[in-house]
């Protein structure tokens, strides 16, 4: 009997491919669009006290790896105006986070090795002027990129690759069933003849010619088990790689 390529197609090939596409997609997907290193940060501002040793105010500035790469030598750079002194400063962190501190007589600095994606840390001032409070010049930069000011604080993403990747497997597998379902109602593929058709080629591609005449010589509605026993029955009475390659489509 002839071997139907086209139910072989569409009930063994397809579905494993649409699967394994969906399966890979949204990885590729994530490749192709992989963002750059991104380095974010926030300053605010609070109010100014008048003293009469001079203006106090302070700024609290969140810095935080935006992106999916992981950032090295992040530096975060305070220069006050002129007129503008710090009079105390703070690093708050809650990854166990190393730093050091770098001051010159223009600005200080704050040095973290690295940041992961979505680590972050906070730096406070307070500064004092005798005159108009001028707020400091603030810049961050790691080794791959610079920062740049952003708006709010992102909370945390809830994206997650491969969830979706899990989701779209599913969804394909459940659309490649409606449309085998509609078609096996609509009498487009036989499941009889297709079942016959992998029994013949289990011999077929082992090279097991014999196995293949007694099936033409049987009856049409053989079973997987009775394959099975044909399978059995021929390797114990054979020898050498016949055997061997029967045995492994048994245990197949």
């Amino acid at each position: 009997m002839k071997l139907d390529l086209r139910n072989v197609f569409f009930y063994a090939i397809l579905p494993a491919l649409i699967a394994g596409i969906f399966s890979v997609a949204p990885k590729l997907y994530e490749i192709a669009t992989e963002p750059k290193a991104s380095l974010r940060f926030l300053s605010t501002a609070g109010p100014v006290v008048r003293l009469s040793s001079g203006a106090k105010q302070i700024v609290s500035t969140s810095v935080w790896n935006d992106g999916r790469r992981p950032l090295t030598k992040v530096k975060f750079i305070l220069s006050p105006e002129p007129g503008t002194k710090l009079e105390a400063t703070g690093f708050e962190q809650t990854t166990g986070l190393t730093y050091k501190i770098l001051e010159s007589s223009s600005n200080t600095t704050y040095e973290v090795d690295g940041l992961l994606p979505g680590e972050r840390f906070s730096v406070a001032v307070m500064l004092t002027a005798e005159g108009q409070m001028r707020l400091p010049q603030i810049s961050v930069r790691t080794e791959e990129t610079l920062g740049s000011a952003a708006e709010t604080i992102p909370t945390q993403k809830s994206s997650n690759i491969e969830l979706a990747g899990a989701l779209l497997t599913s969804l394909s597998v459940f659309a490649m069933s409606i449309v085998m379902g509609k078609k096996l109602r609509s009498g487009a593929f036989s499941t009889t003849g297709s079942k016959q058709d992998v029994l013949f080629f289990i011999p077929a591609r082992l090279q097991l010619p014999d196995i293949s005449n007694e099936m033409r010589l049987a009856n049409m509605s053989l079973t997987y088990l009775r394959m099975a026993d044909i399978l059995l029955a021929h390797g114990l009475e054979s020898k050498g790689d016949t055997r061997q390659r029967t045995v492994i489509s048994n245990h197949a």
